[in-house]
């Protein structure tokens, strides 16, 4: 496998991601932006980006939770006691099997959309990269980049806003909107 990404995002610093995802919410989700709803991070990733989400055991440790796949390619993974080579197409997100235990829901769910901002960067940027995979331990500037980004697609701002308003005596600036 090949783990890159870093010159991608060597002109990008955290507002012009944060202002990229803005800009993809309103494109999803339209007049639902200002909903109380939260993101359908699976509707984001399969209608949205038109990737396919696939779950497999992605390493014997558990260090690895997902991969975005770009290119159509085989993959090899270590079972332990024996390699296996698989086939991806281009647009595939797989996450590690083991986050579908509903324990791991929200681990899950932010590595999805961890994947998902690989695949919104690789939407507006192309690159030379076939894959990118997300180590539990890795702590790069980039990852921790797109991990700030995987957070505001899971929690945008406009629903943290009203929400924070829906416990205060003073109205929502969004409530006109429906």
């Amino acid at each position: 496998m090949v783990c890159g990404g870093e010159s991608i995002m060597l002109n990008l610093d955290f507002k012009k991601l944060d202002l990229l995802i803005d800009n993809h919410l309103t494109t999803f989700l339209g007049k639902e932006k200002h909903s109380m709803n939260p993101i359908d991070i699976d509707g984001f990733i399969q209608n949205y980006l038109g990737m396919e989400i696939c779950y497999r055991k992605l390493s014997v440790h558990g260090e690895i939770l997902g991969i975005s796949v770009f290119s159509d390619m085989t993959l090899s993974f270590d079972e332990g006691n024996k390699i296996i080579e698989e086939f991806y197409a281009g647009g595939t997100v797989i996450i590690e099997e083991d986050l579908l235990d509903e324990r791991q829901y929200g681990r899950r769910n932010f590595t999805k959309a961890h994947e998902a901002v690989h695949g919104i960067l690789n939407r507006e940027k192309p690159t030379e990269k076939a894959v990118y995979y997300r180590r539990d331990n890795n702590n790069s500037f980039y990852e921790r980049l797109i991990d700030k980004a995987a957070a505001k697609l899971i929690l945008p701002d406009d629903l943290v806003i009203k929400t924070f308003y829906a416990f205060m005596v003073v109205p929502c600036p969004f409530q006109e909107i429906h």
